[in-house]
């Protein structure tokens, strides 16, 4: 739910933002409290390392196309929930209607779930686990690794032999670094070979869909810190 909770969050947001004459405990902050998780959702990632789903590149082609899916839908109610500020025709309150669109983007993923055979679990479970091997891929390419212990190596052995100790601690965790991250062995003990492999399959595309919702949650938090009426809809993004 995590996920699903920043995408609504963030519309209530844009919303808010649109209409910052309204008084904080408005309705808009109330959908936000009623969506926000709970109890039972804090425990969720426990009970999902607990629980991992298989992933397969039959998985994946759905995930991908459910994140395309609700990727468009979002942008849409954001760029709806920008002309609220611009609302003066007598019809329903601007906070009523911005309530209207969260809704709508809540009942659109449902229906994308549905149409492309996916329940919620199974998208919190693949956001999960593509979200941690994408997240230390793009680690992994900032980082070089081998230039760092090549050097911290050659230090050492310019050094005493009994001054070298703390330097070896050194290298002995960036070598564990390197492994986690290059490697990914904690995400192979948690999810299985197979799934991890099935992910970097797909690194491309799964990691330029990931790179279109930041960018989409970028531009959503410019927008509702604009002052009503200058926001530009994403749309033209």
């Amino acid at each position: 739910m995590r996920k699903q909770w920043g995408r609504w969050g963030m519309l209530a947001l844009v919303v808010a933002g649109c209409h910052s004459g309204s008084k904080p405990g408005g309705e808009v902050a109330r959908a936000q409290q009623a969506q926000a998780p709970g109890p039972a959702s804090a425990a969720q990632p426990n009970a999902v390392a607990a629980a991992p789903l298989r992933v397969t590149n039959e998985k994946l082609d759905r995930y991908l196309a459910y994140q395309d899916a609700t990727l468009k839908g979002y942008l849409a109610s954001i760029a709806e929930a920008q002309k609220l500020s611009a609302t003066q025709d007598g019809g329903a309150p601007p906070a009523a209607r911005g309530l209207a669109l969260i809704k709508a983007q809540q009942e659109a993923e449902e229906a994308a779930r549905e149409r492309l055979g996916l329940t919620e679990e199974e998208v919190t479970k693949l956001q999960q686990v593509v979200s941690e091997v994408i997240t230390r891929r793009k680690v992994a390419s900032m980082v070089n690794y081998d230039a760092q212990l090549k050097q911290f190596e050659s230090l050492r052995a310019q050094l005493p032999a009994d001054q070298r100790a703390s330097l070896t601690e050194t290298i002995a965790s960036l070598q564990q670094q390197r492994d986690q991250t290059v490697q990914l062995t904690e995400e192979r003990r948690q999810y299985g070979d197979a799934s991890i492999d099935a992910v970097l399959s797909r690194e491309q595309d799964l990691s330029a869909a990931q790179d279109r919702w930041v960018h989409a949650f970028a531009h959503s938090t410019v927008t509702a810190k604009r002052p009503p009426g200058t926001g530009a809809s994403l749309q033209r993004e």
